[in-house]
């Protein structure tokens, strides 16, 4: 217990701040901001994690990191990117506990296809479905901020997606 409160609550609080930062990343804008705000957001997810003993998420919460520090970097980094869905499998391999890392695991290959394109509503499309085997994976490892924010980043790739159509109609070119 830390300060008298189980280890369980400091997490998920942790947790419930890096995905507030998280589920309002696709409303930043831009690519740029977005993959900025979504791998900040990474870090107090990981440490969430660990706290949770969830191995497996906290690894891979560092694999959407690094994702999305290659992302920022280049669009056409998709060498790299098969590169960290290599690592997603080899860092899952020690610290595999169950059938139930394998829903982390196929939501991170879901979440890298989204990096592997330079069109702003694809990666939303598909970083968007890539939260359901995380709302799963979080939901029975106990972290409830995961699931809440999960939600939440869906509906506001959909938000951010409703916007960007709206603005293509208005001047006839994308933001």
């Amino acid at each position: 217990m830390l300060n008298g409160l189980p280890p369980e609550l400091w997490a998920n609080a942790l947790g419930f701040v890096g995905y507030a930062l998280f589920a309002l990343s696709p409303l930043a804008g831009s690519r740029g901001r977005y993959l900025a705000l979504h791998g900040i957001a990474m870090l107090p997810i990981a440490a969430h994690y660990v706290l949770l003993e969830a191995m497996a998420g906290a690894l891979l919460s560092l694999v959407y990191l690094a994702a999305d520090l290659v992302g920022s970097r280049s669009e056409r980094a998709r060498w790299w990117l098969l590169a960290l869905a290599g690592a997603a499998l080899a860092i899952l391999i020690p610290v595999y506990e169950s059938a139930l890392d394998l829903l982390a695991l196929a939501g991170t290959f879901i979440f890298l296809l989204s990096r592997a394109t330079p069109d702003f509503a694809k990666s939303l499309i598909i970083a968007g479905i890539s939260t359901i085997g995380w709302g799963v994976y979080g939901w029975l490892e106990g972290s409830y901020s995961q699931v809440l924010f999960s939600a939440a980043y869906a509906l506001f790739c959909a938000i951010s997606l409703m916007r960007q159509k709206r603005f293509r109609r208005r001047s006839g070119r994308s933001p």
